[in-house]
């Protein structure tokens, strides 16, 4: 090859490192801003029709007293202890507690570090705090996890659920729209860049599955766009748990499963555990 053909193909890769290692950089120093999506502002419980709750603080181990949503259960029933996805704040789940409640359960809705008018950042060992926050405030209020509360995770709030149930059991676990790890997700997404490697905040629910035995179950739509029906189906595979279900929703999506009747069959999940 002459000599400048070769300068020019050493610049064109120069250019190419160069932009390649730019654009790696902002990915990297914007990750947090795309995994986490908090609404910040406070909500209302009569705004969004939740009277029946009340508002109570969860205390971190870092300090942080973080706004949550509280109701006891009947007499008999379980209290789920719900941690949503990644966008918005507990205002955002009427939809998601109106079911649990007129059943009888008793339900805390917590909002993360960041969202819905508490301080701090979110990160995963920060939401992990957050978890063990409100795990505190239940024992508090008499319940023992593994006998009194239910964990349900809604899309990035199944990793913090997975978590917490590999280091505090529950009675059951409910993981929707589930994702066996944010580095999975972002190597599909940007599968031009050494994602496995970079990613910070991993929630790596497909390793917490294998050591967590209590029922657990998957519903996932098969059409999600964001998080691939193939996650939930490793999930289900690699889960230890002793009493397990996968359901997939036909025509469900990411974030309209209870379109589909998800409420409808988690709750007969639920009570088909009872003699459990």
């Amino acid at each position: 090859m002459p000599g400048g053909g070769l300068g020019v193909l050493t610049t064109l890769v120069a250019i190419l490192a160069v932009a390649y290692g730019v654009v790696f950089l902002a990915l990297y120093g914007l990750q947090r801003a795309m995994i986490f999506k908090p609404d910040r502002s406070t909500p209302s419980r009569q705004a969004v029709g939740l009277d029946v709750m009340r508002d109570v603080v969860l205390h971190t181990a870092d300090g942080l007293e973080l706004g949550a949503w509280y109701s006891p259960p009947q007499p008999g029933r379980p209290t789920v202890l719900y941690f949503h996805g990644n966008a918005g704040n507990r205002g955002w789940l009427a939809h998601k507690a109106g079911p649990y409640l007129a059943d009888g359960y008793g339900l805390l809705l917590p909002d993360y570090r960041g969202y819905g008018g508490n301080p701090g950042v979110p990160t995963e060992d920060g939401l992990r705090a957050d978890a063990r926050a409100a795990v505190e405030f239940l024992r508090s209020e008499g319940a023992e996890p593994a006998r009194d509360v239910i964990y349900h995770g809604e899309s990035l709030g199944s990793g913090v659920a997975a978590w917490l149930a590999s280091v505090e059991p529950p009675r059951a676990l409910v993981m929707e729209a589930a994702f066996t790890s944010v580095p999975a997700l972002a190597a599909r997404q940007y599968p031009w860049l050494p994602t496995r490697v970079a990613v910070r905040d991993r929630f790596t629910s497909i390793r917490r599955v294998r050591s967590i035995t209590v029922p657990t179950l998957f519903v996932h739509g098969v059409n999600d766009g964001l998080v691939p029906v193939d996650h939930a189906r490793s999930l289900f595979q690699a889960s230890a748990a002793r009493v397990k279900d996968l359901h997939i929703l036909p025509g469900g999506l990411h974030a309209d499963l209870y379109d589909h009747g998800a409420d409808r069959l988690i709750l007969q999940w639920l009570s088909g555990l009872q003699d459990y």
